[in-house]
């Protein structure tokens, strides 16, 4: 990693982690150095604002694509920050309403003309 990542401003994130990486419970003391050495470059290559230097960096980008899986430690770090700082899985539970709609009117249709009786 002699030239790879390289990047001369120090990475902080105080909006997910204002206490610092490495006081956040979150991430070894190895991953938070990394993330806060290289995290401007991981974030550059993330966000393809810049160009893959070496073939370290382009396996890096292939794994933020999500075509290679994870080897190295800075990847991991990386995909680590990315998933604690991404948006949150929101699950609920609705019915559609065209659909609940649609059976009412087919149930009340069939009934009306299954009732008719003819004397």
């Amino acid at each position: 990693m002699s030239g790879s990542f390289a990047t001369n401003r120090r990475f902080y994130d105080d909006k997910h982690f204002p206490r610092g990486f490495s006081r956040s419970g979150i991430f070894t003391i190895k991953e938070s150095e990394l993330l806060e050495a290289y995290g401007h470059a991981f974030k550059e290559l993330d966000e393809q604002l810049r160009e893959p230097g070496d073939e370290t960096e382009q396996h890096f980008v292939a794994v933020c694509r999500g075509e290679q899986t994870a080897v190295t430690l800075e990847e991991k770090a990386w995909l680590k920050f990315k998933q604690r700082t991404g948006r949150r899985r929101f699950h609920a539970l609705v019915g559609s309403p065209r659909v609940a709609a649609a059976e009412a009117d087919d149930d009340a249709g069939s009934s009306d003309e299954d009732d008719l009786t003819v004397d």
